[in-house]
């Protein structure tokens, strides 16, 4: 919470998130994060990845998803939160050393995850 008051322009709309559940507000954020219209849990998702180093944009109808090194283009907004799954334990048979080269078609979790 104390991280997206950092974060966001309207914390009265913020506010009113928390009080009321199920509502859906559109919060102005700051630094260039544009306007998202969020429920609780999306602002929780949101927050998560701000502590990570990890900021979404929504450009045109797509979600971009910036890190330190990188890049990462989604669909849409539904599809951030996997950028905060545990994939160590998916990819716990690999042994890996060096360069790794993904040629994947999905959502290029695989390459955040080996760059991590």
């Amino acid at each position: 919470m104390f991280v997206l008051l950092l974060f966001v322009s309207n914390p009265r709309a913020l506010f009113e998130l928390f009080l009321y559940r199920n509502a859906i507000r559109e919060l102005k954020f700051r630094f260039g994060l544009g306007k998202h219209s969020l429920n609780v849990d999306t602002v929780l998702v949101f927050a998560e990845l701000i502590l990570r180093g990890i900021y979404y944009y929504r450009v045109g109808g797509k979600v971009l998803a910036r890190f330190k090194k990188g890049l990462i283009s989604l669909p849409n907004r539904e599809y951030v939160s996997a950028l905060n799954e545990p994939f160590e334990k998916m990819y716990k048979v690999f042994k890996f050393t060096g360069k790794v080269i993904d040629v994947g078609g999905y959502l290029g979790e695989t390459g955040f995850f080996f760059w991590k």
